[in-house]
């Protein structure tokens, strides 16, 4: 909830099993969300490892901010990627932070 009563929620993660695809699945979710909850915006991060954003630019999240993407470098101890500040060779393409508004 935000200072001025409204609300706001956060689509986590919309994924369907690999070559399967589901027609305005996007959309249908969405809509059945905020027909549910009384929401005034819905934000999600479009992974850009994974996709363009076509489907949530169609459904109308409008993009608010690019996140650059982030780099690491790989613990040979451990086996765990850990943060690295400089380019490397291991590394996610970034996101785009989008919201949709619910008139």
């Amino acid at each position: 909830k935000f200072r001025d009563d409204t609300y706001s929620s956060e689509l986590l993660q919309f994924s369907t099993l690999n070559g399967i695809h589901i027609n305005g699945g996007l959309s249908k979710l969405v809509k059945h969300f905020y027909l549910t909850y009384p929401v005034s915006t819905i934000m999600t991060y479009i992974d850009l490892d994974w996709t363009a954003g076509n489907k949530f630019k169609t459904v109308g999240f409008l993009p608010v901010e690019i996140k650059s993407p982030i780099y690491f470098t790989l613990n040979n101890q451990t086996k765990l990627r850990e943060l690295n500040h400089k380019p490397s060779s291991i590394f996610n393409m970034g996101s785009i932070k989008s919201i949709l508004i619910i008139d």
